[in-house]
C-alpha cells in the first residue's frame, strides 16, 4: 500500500469516527413549533433562548407528533416581518434536509452554508437537529483540523519528492525562517530526537516552497489559498472562536473545498511538478 493511500485511508477512518450526530441537538432537546401557531407567536417565544432553526410538527398520527419542516426562525428575529402562519412560512420536509445520524460532520461541514440546517435520521425516525453554527463544537474542529493536518502531510510529500536530498528545499525560504529551522534542527539533534528537517517548518514554509516550483495552479491562487487555510488552521490550533457568525461559519465551510481542492490537487499521481526557482 502506498504512502497516499494510507494517508487516504488513515483520513476517511478517522472521519468515520465522528458521526454528525456529535455535534447535534438530539430531539428531545429541540425547541418546536406547531404548524398551525403564527410567525409572530413563535418569535416571541423564540426570543430566550434564541434559535434560528426550529423543527416543525404536526398533528397527524398518534403519539409524539411528526415533525413535517423547518421553520427558520433567523430572518424574523432580525426584523423580517413575522406574518402569517408557520406553515406558511415554513420548509417543508424533503430529502435535501435529510442527513444520517452515522454520516460524517466533516460532509455536513462541506456544505453547510448551502444546506445550513439539516435534521437527523436513525432508523425510521428524526432523531436531532444539524445547523451551520454547530461547526464550533470540537468534533467539528477535530474533523476540520484533521483535514488541513493530511494538506500538511501532502505538501510535505511534494516537496520530498521534488527535493530528494536533505534539506535542498531550505534556500527557498526566508533568510529569517531559513535561520529558525535550522536552530530547531540544531536542538533536536542535540537532544537526540533529529527525524526530519522538513518536521522544523511550520504551515507556511511549506506553502511557501510550493510556491517556488510549478504546481497545476497559478502562483496567486496557491498564495492566496494557502493563506485562507493557514489562518484557519491557526485558528483551529489556538482554540479561538472561529465560526460565531454566520459569516465566518460560511467561510469555515468555503475554506473546507479549499483544503479538498488542493488534496485533490497535490496527491494527483499526474501532476507534473517541475522547480521553477
Amino acid at each position: 500500500m502506498t504512502t497516499q493511500v494510507q494517508s487516504n485511508s488513515l483520513l476517511e477512518g478517522f472521519q468515520a469516527g465522528l458521526p454528525v450526530r456529535l455535534i447535534a441537538t438530539l430531539r428531545n432537546e429541540l425547541m418546536t413549533c406547531d404548524a398551525a401557531e403564527s410567525v409572530a407567536a413563535v418569535v416571541e417565544r423564540n426570543r430566550n433562548p434564541k434559535f434560528d432553526f426550529l423543527p416543525v410538527t404536526g398533528k397527524e398520527g398518534s403519539g409524539r407528533p411528526p415533525i413535517i419542516g423547518l421553520l427558520e426562525v433567523a430572518p424574523f428575529m432580525a426584523g423580517k416581518s413575522p406574518l402569517g402562519s408557520v406553515r406558511e412560512s415554513m420548509h417543508h420536509l424533503s430529502e435535501p434536509y435529510l442527513v444520517g445520524a452515522d454520516s460524517s460532520t466533516i460532509d455536513f461541514v462541506r456544505h453547510a452554508d448551502e444546506l445550513p440546517f439539516r435534521l437527523l435520521v436513525s432508523g425510521d425516525e428524526i432523531s436531532g437537529l444539524v445547523c451551520l453554527y454547530d461547526i464550533q463544537k470540537l468534533p467539528a474542529r477535530a474533523a476540520i483540523f484533521a483535514m488541513v493536518t493530511s494538506l500538511e502531510m501532502k505538501m510535505s510529500d511534494v516537496i520530498r519528492k521534488e527535493f530528494p536530498e536533505k534539506e535542498q528545499w531550505l534556500p527557498l525560504l526566508s533568510e529569517q525562517r531559513r535561520e529558525k529551522v535550522v536552530r530547531e534542527m540544531a536542538k533536536a539533534q542535540e537532544a537526540g530526537a533529529f527525524v526530519d528537517a522538513l518536521l522544523m517548518t511550520q504551515f507556511g514554509d511549506k506553502a511557501t516552497i510550493l510556491r517556488k516550483i510549478s504546481l497545476p495552479a497559478s502562483n496567486g491562487k496557491l498564495r492566496d489559498d494557502m493563506e485562507r487555510i493557514q489562518k484557519l488552521r491557526d485558528s483551529l490550533a489556538h482554540a479561538n472562536e472561529y465560526a460565531t457568525t454566520r459569516d465566518q461559519a460560511r467561510k469555515v465551510c468555503a475554506t473546507v473545498r479549499l483544503v479538498d481542492e488542493w488534496l485533490r490537487m497535490l496527491g494527483s499521481s499526474t501532476a507534473q511538478i517541475v522547480r521553477v526557482v
